[in-house]
């Protein structure tokens, strides 16, 4: 049956003979059916590019969405360019993936293409954190690592977030390359579709190993363990609906905090796909994506609230003044860490280089690092936005002999330890010890602090 469009028909004719999901397969044909050219184009035309935080798209049937074909088929990409590369790229690929519908599943095909494709495996049993995968591809001292990922995107999207060997999001040319093996190469092969045996591959291996040594290295950025531990406060968190519960509580547990005072959102602690409480699963969309986290607060007595997106990658801050919520900017955020990290990295380090100490952060991000930079004599670097940008600058920097002590932008996204991406595990963390310090210090609030800042 023509559509009246060349192209269009074999675009149509390629997906029906490639794929091997009934559920995508019936979708492309129910449109065929009807004639629907225009829901056959939507789901046809196009490419998928990765951006500020790798591929996104919607899961649905088609070449320009996200499905098992096109994951098979930007995998196979992703491996071509691996072995142009490496040759045989014997580190192999740390895998992860999120608690979204079809993660696990689009994970799996990833990890039997790589499988077929000669390159090793290290799959995480169980869902993730993204921070924790680019932390496992620097600690296997991986060829490359990959997280099937949409972040705080609405439920029905996926993404698929690739790093390279320094444990940063891909850039140039190594995107580029991965998207034009993929389209020079589009016909998958018939073995990419069988996971059934994946664990039983001697090239399989689990990523789980890493997790342990993710959290001792990060116990570098606490300060005043013996604080912690006697701390007064109670801080709610909220996972929404993500895969940050679990390591958020143990690292607060590393960082000293008693375990009586992390208090759940109990709605929104389990990774569930449809984000019923919040459909548009955001904490920086602030007030309105927090009034559970408000309740649970008020309800414990809690005057600090710290907030997961469901990726755990990013982090949001809210405290109690008198009997209103505040919920803090990223830049505020960013100024707040900038000077708490600065000060207690400075006073562990005070003979140290500082002309070699650097903080980034991006150009659409408050300057204020640029401006204490300029104060305390210490390096401040902008990069474009995101953080593929400012991995990729700080594994430079690294390699110049410099150090970076920490990286932010404005859309609450914070890398103050080991990985090469953002960190809302690690961030949470160091934001309750910052309040806990300061509460320490004469009953000071975050909000005390950051008028303090920018009265300096």
């Amino acid at each position: 049956m023509s559509l009246g469009d060349a192209e269009l028909d074999k675009k149509v004719a390629d997906w029906l003979k490639w794929d091997k999901n009934e559920k995508t397969r019936a979708e492309i044909e129910n449109l065929v059916e009807k004639k629907d050219v225009d829901g056959l184009k939507a789901r046809m035309n196009g490419r998928l590019l990765f951006g500020t935080a790798g591929i996104r798209s919607p899961m649905q049937s088609g070449f320009a969405r996200l499905n098992d074909l096109t994951i098979i088929q930007v995998t196979h990409g992703f491996a071509r360019h691996m072995k142009a590369v490496f040759g045989e790229p014997k580190n192999g690929v740390a895998i992860g993936f999120d608690g979204r519908h079809n993660s696990k599943r689009f994970a799996e095909l990833a990890t039997n293409v790589f499988l077929r494709s000669n390159i090793p495996v290290y799959l995480f049993s169980e869902v993730c954190p993204t921070p924790i995968v680019s932390w496992a591809t620097i600690h296997l001292k991986c060829d490359a690592g990959l997280i099937i990922t949409a972040s705080h995107n609405p439920k029905e999207d996926n993404g698929y977030k690739a790093y390279w060997n320094n444990g940063a999001q891909i850039i140039g040319p190594h995107d580029d390359e991965i998207v034009r093996y993929k389209e020079a190469e589009p016909e998958p092969k018939e073995e990419y579709w069988d996971t059934s045996k994946i664990r039983e591959h001697p090239l399989f291996h689990s990523a789980d190993s890493t997790i342990d040594p993710y959290f001792e290295i990060e116990k570098s950025l606490v300060f005043f363990r013996s604080l912690n531990e006697s701390t007064p406060l109670k801080f709610t968190y909220s996972a929404f609906h993500g895969v940050g519960h679990k390591s958020t509580r143990r690292m607060f547990k590393e960082f000293g905090f008693p375990e009586n005072s992390f208090i759940s959102v109990k709605e929104q602690e389990d990774p569930n796909p449809d984000f019923p409480t919040v459909p548009f699963p955001n904490p920086e969309e602030g007030v309105k994506v927090l009034t559970l986290s408000f309740k649970t607060a008020d309800a414990h007595g809690s005057r600090l609230i710290v907030a997961n997106d469901p990726d755990a990658d990013r982090v949001q801050l809210a405290e109690k003044i008198g009997d209103e919520w505040r919920v803090f900017t990223g830049n505020e955020m960013g100024t707040l860490i900038t000077w708490w990290i600065w000060k207690n990295w400075r006073e562990a380090n005070p003979n140290a280089d500082i002309s070699k100490v650097f903080i980034l952060n991006s150009a659409v991000s408050s300057q204020f690092a640029k401006t204490m930079a300029t104060a305390e004599g210490f390096k401040n670097d902008t990069t474009l936005t995101g953080f593929k940008w400012m991995g990729n600058k700080a594994d430079d920097l690294r390699g110049a002999g410099n150090q970076v002590i920490l990286a932010w932008e404005e859309s609450i996204g914070f890398m103050p330890g080991h990985t090469m991406d953002k960190d809302g595990v690690s961030s949470a963390a160091v934001f309750a010890e910052m309040a806990n310090w300061l509460h320490h210090n004469g009953g000071r609030t975050m909000k005390d602090q950051l008028f303090e800042i920018y009265h300096k």
